[in-house]
């Protein structure tokens, strides 16, 4: 049996945009839930199925001119590269606009669809007037910290490249993979280091400039080096 909760701190859904996002991940969630057992003392994570959401078609099947393919020109990317390699989407119709006429890109790890994320097709004032809007949505249910994005593609090289999110895999190519933000779990450094040891590969932290020119980021990034460096000791 599964349970599912959400925590607010007090008086948050008093706020109008908490209670869109609240409405959206619930409409969202329509996979089952992942779960990890422990068997003779050692977590084990189930298998969970996921599927793309509602009706989405690759990225390259869009218009020319479409708003879409026009950012990731605009990227400096190919639409038709992107999407041939990764199976970067376009979601035509979905209950959640979360996710509705965004792009979304497939997560594989190990073999199977192990979730996706959407991206609004564009860039604003993030952190001013258009701050409410969500850039990024993830897939809910999936377990960030146990997979490791483009992981299936880059394994098989003999130096893999750890940067922050999808369109730096884009840009630096096949080698690159991404943790969906600044930082690594202890199970995808667990991945890294068992792979690299067990095949002499390198594993090189290699994040966005804007992310160095950031305190925060950038404390969180000197950080993951030393982890990293710390681990392949």
């Amino acid at each position: 049996m599964y349970f599912l909760a959400f925590c607010f701190n007090e008086e948050c859904l008093v706020d109008y945009f908490h209670q869109v996002h609240f409405r959206g991940m619930l409409d969202t969630i329509g996979t089952p839930l992942s779960a990890v057992r422990v068997r003779d003392g050692v977590e084990v994570a189930e298998t969970t199925t996921f599927e793309m959401p509602g009706n989405c078609c690759l990225l390259s099947e869009l218009e020319p001119g479409h708003d879409a393919r026009a950012y990731v020109a605009s990227r400096f990317l190919s639409v038709d590269r992107i999407s041939r390699t990764w199976g970067v989407s376009y979601c035509l119709d979905y209950h959640s606009f979360f996710v509705r006429d965004r792009i979304v890109i497939p997560i594989r790890f190990n073999g199977r669809l192990a979730g996706w994320q959407s991206r609004y097709p564009g860039d604003l004032e993030w952190k001013g007037k258009d701050k409410r809007v969500l850039k990024y949505f993830t897939c809910p249910n999936m377990k960030r910290d146990r997979v490791i994005c483009n992981w299936d593609m880059a394994k098989v090289f003999k130096t893999v490249v750890v940067t922050e999110g999808w369109f730096d895999i884009f840009a630096l190519g096949p080698m690159a993979v991404c943790t969906l933000g600044v930082g690594l779990s202890p199970h995808q450094i667990r991945t890294l280091v068992a792979h690299a040891k067990k095949n002499d590969v390198s594993v090189v932290p290699a994040y966005a400039a804007g992310v160095r020119r950031n305190p925060k980021p950038r404390d969180r990034y000197l950080r993951l080096i030393d982890q990293l460096h710390s681990a392949l000791a």
